[in-house]
């Protein structure tokens, strides 16, 4: 299982550095964005995976690999953030992402996000 927490690391902190640093180009940066650009890439992941286990005839995600999607995510942001980023963060961050995963619509409002970036 260390394969798949491995696998998705650098994927997830390119994806998170790299609208971080677009935000911060533009002066757009505080702490509500960053936690918003970390519940929509949890939500993009969590998405993307979703629809490859169904390809593969995997069913739905585990719960093993919810938690790797946020703990990669929360250890980005302790990393990048020392000291900035508590527990309290990780949690918004967490539901955040699974009201936008458990939305109707939840690949639109994904879509629809990064499109508003530019990305």
């Amino acid at each position: 299982m260390e394969d798949f927490k491995s696998k998705i690391k650098i994927p997830l902190s390119l994806k998170l550095d790299k609208i971080i640093s677009k935000l911060l180009d533009k002066n757009e940066i505080n702490k509500g964005y960053v936690l918003e650009v970390g519940s929509f890439i949890s939500a993009h992941f969590i998405e993307n995976l979703h629809q490859q286990n169904f390809k593969k005839g995997k069913g739905p995600l585990t719960k093993y690999q919810l938690e790797v999607i946020f703990e990669n995510v929360g250890d980005f942001y302790l990393q990048n953030f020392k000291n900035q980023f508590t527990q309290s963060d990780a949690e918004v961050i967490m539901k955040r992402t699974m009201d936008i995963v458990m939305s109707e619509n939840s690949e639109k409002i994904i879509s629809d996000y990064f499109k508003k970036l530019n990305i």
